[in-house]
């Protein structure tokens, strides 16, 4: 079995990473942390030499298959992070192949180098080591906003909030603000980070670090980005049950393979089941505040990319789009935009025509 079909999920970041060599300046795990790391990063096949790395993240070296094995079996793979060479053992690769498979590592969190990372580009594997923290970083982010959409208690709010902060930062302790508390006098709070979510009522986290780490103050403009976001859901959406939509199809946003829209209403179709769901919102909201992970296609027509399997051009210059078995016309006036977006969806289009 070959390697790379096995990983579809693993990213090869080389030429990106060339220009990160002053990664080490943006996430730094501190020796002496109060917690774990998020991430644990396990060296897989890797020459002894790279001292570097293990002063920026925790790390353990692994070089056999056995100890790979005996490893998966007690640890928590959702909180790994497998560094290895695309020219690795055999015993190594269908270890991994095999927890792709059962789905119990994902693939995004293993990370081939390049061959040419050799013991002296310690600079640029952690480059590409960054990117991987990050990635898993953005989607725990994701998964974070969704339920902050969903849940309309502050102190519940709170609480998540403060959880992933102390999971992604070593802090000394945490502190709520929230509303009907009285506003605290600035010598008080000096020294804190405040971690803002929501604006009227103001519900923010005051956080003192345990030691200084580069990612806080990028945490803390992630943050601000975020309370745009929510402020806008609560200002657009004066029914709380269509916050709670919004927040479950962003939790399930994999899932989804298209919506179409009627009126005030849109259905959403799945594409791990023949049932489809009804909705009492109208497709532009749900555009508004997903356009980043739905494309429109069609006025009627939201698309998942990552479910299009292909495309065919008709006769009459109109084009759909291949999903499952579902075919979802391309609007004129977004057939422009697609083909600079997703040019690999008419190449395909313009194969099958030629045909």
């Amino acid at each position: 079995m070959m390697l790379r079909p096995a990983l579809e999920g693993i990213h090869y970041m080389t030429k990106l990473a060339y220009h990160l060599y002053d990664a080490p300046c943006l996430w730094q795990w501190p020796q002496r942390a109060l917690r774990p790391a998020p991430l644990t990063i396990w060296l897989l096949d890797l020459p002894a030499a790279h001292p570097g790395l293990a002063a920026y993240w925790p790390c353990v070296r692994i070089d056999d298959a056995e100890t790979l094995t005996a490893r998966m079996a007690q640890a928590d793979l959702n909180q790994v992070l497998v560094v290895t060479r695309a020219s690795r053992s055999n015993g190594t690769r269908q270890v991994l192949e095999k927890a792709v498979e059962e789905k119990r590592l994902p693939g995004s969190q293993i990370l081939c180098l390049p061959e040419q990372a050799d013991e002296g580009q310690s600079s640029l594997i952690w480059a590409l080591i960054i990117q991987g923290i990050e990635r898993r970083f953005e989607y725990e982010l994701s998964a974070l906003e969704a339920q902050l959409i969903r849940i309309h208690q502050p102190h519940e709010q709170a609480r998540l909030c403060a959880d992933f902060v102390s999971r992604w930062l070593d802090v000394e302790r945490i502190e709520f603000q929230l509303p009907g508390q009285a506003e605290p006098k600035p010598e008080e709070i000096r020294g804190a980070m405040v971690f803002c979510w929501q604006t009227v009522p103001t519900c923010a986290l005051r956080v003192y670090l345990a030691s200084q780490q580069p990612q806080a103050c990028w945490m803390q403009s992630r943050f601000e980005d975020m309370k745009q976001t929510q402020v806008a859901c609560r200002q657009s959406f004066p029914n709380l049950q269509q916050a709670g939509y919004l927040g479950r199809l962003h939790e399930q946003c994999h899932r989804i393979l298209y919506l179409v829209g009627a009126n005030q209403y849109c259905e959403v179709v799945w594409a791990d089941t023949s049932k489809t769901e009804l909705l009492s919102m109208p497709l532009k909201m749900v555009h508004r505040y997903m356009h980043k992970e739905l494309i429109q296609v069609h006025r009627s027509y939201l698309v998942n990319p990552d479910r299009v399997q292909g495309a065919r051009r008709k006769r009459n210059g109109r084009v759909e789009l291949f999903l499952h078995l579902s075919r979802i016309p391309v609007g004129d006036t977004y057939k422009q935009g697609l083909e600079e977006s997703h040019s690999h969806w008419f190449d395909r289009a313009d194969a099958y025509r030629r045909r």
